[in-house]
C-alpha cells in the first residue's frame, strides 16, 4: 500500500513541474510556438531589431510597449538597410542624368569611329538601367543613312537602330534604348553613334540619358 501511494505522489509531482518552452531561434523569450515568432525573427535577421536587454541583447521583450524613440530606431534600420521585398518593390536612389541639347555631328561610320554623344562617369559601384532618348537628323536634301546608336553601361550594351533619309528639306528619327548593367568603380556610361551609308550630314540632338540604381539586375535568355 505504501508503494501504491508513493508512485502517485511521484505522478502528481511531476504533472506539477512547470514544463519549459525553449525558445531555438533568435531571443530567449520567444519560443517557437510564440505567435509572433516568424515576425520577429524575421526583424532580427533583417537588422530591424537588435534586442531589449543590452549590452547581452538575448530578449526581445515581446510584450512591452514600444516608445517613439524605439520606433524611430526601427524604422531607421529598416530604412537604412533597405529592408523591402525585392520581388514587388523598387529601391529609391539618385538618378543620374546627361542631357544635351545641341546638336553633334555624327562623322563615325563605324563602330569603331563612333561619336561620342553623351557620357556620365563617377557614378557609384552598384546595378543601374539606364534609358537613353534623342533625335537623329539628316539635313539637307539627299542627306541620310543607316544610324547606329550604343547605350553602354558598364559591360552591358543596348542598340538602337533608324533609317534616316532626307527627302526634302529635314529629315528626322525619335529613337531610344534601354540597358540594364552592373557598373565596377570607374565604369562609364555612354551613348555614341555612327551612321553607315552616310551621304550629306546627319546629327544628333536632344539627347537624354539616365542611369537609375536598382537593388539588382537578373538577366533572362528569351528562346522563343
Amino acid at each position: 500500500m505504501r508503494k501504491s501511494t508513493l508512485l502517485v505522489g511521484l505522478v502528481v509531482a511531476a504533472l506539477l513541474v512547470p514544463v519549459a518552452v525553449f525558445a531555438t531561434h533568435s531571443f530567449n523569450d520567444v519560443p517557437d510556438d510564440h505567435t509572433f515568432h516568424d515576425a520577429i525573427a524575421w526583424m532580427k535577421d533583417n537588422g530591424v531589431t537588435v534586442g531589449c536587454n543590452p549590452p547581452a541583447n538575448t530578449n526581445y521583450c515581446p510584450e512591452d510597449n514600444v516608445t517613439r524613440g524605439q520606433m524611430a530606431a526601427f524604422m531607421r534600420r529598416l530604412a537604412e538597410n533597405q529592408v523591402v521585398d525585392a520581388a514587388t518593390a523598387v529601391v529609391a536612389g539618385t538618378a543620374h542624368e546627361a542631357t544635351r541639347s545641341a546638336l553633334a555631328d555624327v562623322t563615325g561610320t563605324t563602330s569603331g569611329t563612333a561619336t561620342s554623344i553623351a557620357t556620365l562617369t563617377d557614378l557609384p559601384a552598384g546595378a543601374y538601367v539606364v534609358t537613353g532618348t534623342w533625335v537623329a537628323t539628316a539635313h539637307g536634301a539627299g542627306a541620310g543613312g543607316r544610324v547606329v546608336c550604343n547605350l553602354t553601361a558598364g559591360a552591358s550594351t543596348g542598340r538602337a537602330i533608324a533609317i534616316v533619309n532626307n527627302d526634302s528639306n529635314v529629315g528626322q528619327e525619335s529613337m531610344a534604348s534601354v540597358v540594364a548593367g552592373n557598373l565596377a568603380a570607374g565604369d562609364e556610361v555612354n551613348l555614341s553613334c555612327w551612321v553607315e551609308g552616310l551621304s550629306g550630314s546627319v546629327s544628333v540632338s536632344s539627347t537624354r540619358v539616365v542611369a537609375q540604381p536598382v537593388m539588382a539586375v537578373e538577366s533572362v535568355a528569351v528562346t522563343s
